[in-house]
């Protein structure tokens, strides 16, 4: 298969197969391609926000620090080779589809078995990362943790667990404590936690599985992590030793994705060559599009891939921190399966207009929904919905023209369309 032959197999493979939890198909897969796995060793981060800036920091701190290391984030946002990244670059489409030639390739020669969309992406990373000879590799969980196809790793140095909140109720459970367990299912023995503050009735399951396993859990406190200052270019940040982190990701939430990611070195010291210069000059350098993305211009627009109420929260937070009381124009659209009324309650009190979309995925609400929903709660809120081909960018359009910071949020799905329109004219 070729780049696009390999896109279309995944595409035909997840429109005949959805989500499917559970570790028996992915460890016959990677059986039938020889196990690479196990040439590598692991650091897995759990958690419902947060997760891929936290592996970004580590990255780029333990790319500092001269280790090969590699990532695997979901879901891709701009491209699908951004899900893929070792020693310092992110592969290659030829490598894409020579890898998964191997993983499609062994996906056939199960009996009886037809592996997932994700379980066949996250085996091209496995096959990826002990191709390019990675000492440590950051996994991502897809959804949840426990039975995560990403879970099926069994050199995990350390485990990283991020912010929690209800999302994925349907799969993981109408209970934080619920969730939580199943974020904990990445625990394992002798590999150290690393877990941000939770509510306590998350952080009891966490604590449970961590003893459990007989190791030891370094607990992150919200109170511990102070940003001292912040504008349109960067934060500093405090964290227990390390004074003044600069931060040029963008959002209230970064400065705890950083500590988190610091402590995790300042553990994994112990076993790797990392320095407190590395940390710094680390997290310094860390970007991770779609995240609180700033493009300054008249006017500026921010890219925000926030999806479930906890994120959205954050969301608001940062955007009342960047432009106080300035009125706020939104493009938004959301996946029909997602607690988008919650969504809607918090974000848009003070919201100038609000362009509703239809994002390009097989579970979008459609853009005429949203508006509906958005006017049910908001009556004198001007929403106007664009459900064209092309309502994306003329929902852009129409934004930037009330000369209002635009926002794009509600999935990460609309943003590569979004970022498309910003090229082409001139936005970037």
């Amino acid at each position: 298969m070729d780049f696009l032959e390999a896109q279309n197999y995944l595409e035909k493979v997840r429109s005949q197969k959805g989500i499917v939890l559970g570790l028996d198909t992915m460890r016959h897969l990677m059986a039938k391609l020889n196990n690479p796995q196990d040439k590598v060793k692991f650091i897995q981060v759990a958690g419902t926000n947060g997760k891929g800036s936290t592996a970004a920091y580590l990255t780029s701190i333990l790319s500092e620090a001269g280790i090969k290391v590699g990532r695997y984030t979901s879901p891709a946002v701009f491209s699908s080779t951004e899900q893929y990244f070792a020693c310092g670059s992110c592969i290659s489409e030829s490598e894409y589809a020579k890898g998964m030639t191997a993983v499609a390739e062994a996906a056939a020669s199960l009996d009886g078995e037809t592996p997932t969309a994700f379980e066949q992406e996250t085996a091209l990373a496995f096959w990826y990362f002990a191709k390019k000879g990675c000492e440590l590799a950051i996994l991502e969980a897809g959804l949840g943790g426990d039975m995560d196809a990403t879970n099926i790793v069994t050199t995990t140095v350390c485990s990283i667990i991020t912010s929690i909140s209800m999302d994925h109720c349907r799969i993981l459970g109408n209970k934080i404590s619920e969730i939580a367990a199943h974020k904990a299912g990445i625990i394992k023995p002798g590999a150290p936690v690393i877990c941000i503050e939770q509510k306590e009735d998350a952080m009891e399951p966490i604590r449970a599985a961590a003893k459990a396993a007989d190791t030891p859990l370094y607990e992150v406190h919200r109170d511990e992590v102070r940003q001292i200052f912040s504008d349109k270019r960067e934060s500093i940040v405090f964290f227990r030793e390390f004074e003044n982190l600069h931060l040029k990701m963008l959002g209230s939430c970064q400065p705890e994705n950083a500590a988190l990611a610091v402590q995790a070195a300042s553990v994994l010291s112990r076993s790797y060559p990392i320095e407190k210069k590395h940390i710094y000059d680390g997290i310094e350098k860390t970007r991770w599009g779609g995240r609180f993305e700033l493009h300054s211009g008249s006017p500026d627009i921010i890219l925000d891939g926030a999806h479930n109420p906890d994120g959205i929260r954050r969301l608001r937070e940062s955007v009342n921190q960047m432009f106080g009381a300035v009125p706020i124009c939104y493009v938004c659209g959301v996946l029909a399966d997602k607690d988008y009324e919650k969504e809607i309650e918090i974000l848009f009190g003070r919201a100038s207009n609000v362009f509703t979309v239809t994002p390009p995925s097989p579970r979008a609400m459609k853009s005429t929904d949203l508006k509906a929903a958005i006017k049910k709660r908001f009556s004198q809120l001007k929403v106007t919905s664009f459900d064209s081909e092309d309502g994306i960018e003329k929902a852009m359009e129409a934004a930037v023209s009330q000369n209002n910071p635009v926002v794009v949020c509600g999935t990460l799905t609309i943003l590569a369309r979004v970022k498309e329109w910003m090229k082409r004219n001139d936005r970037m």
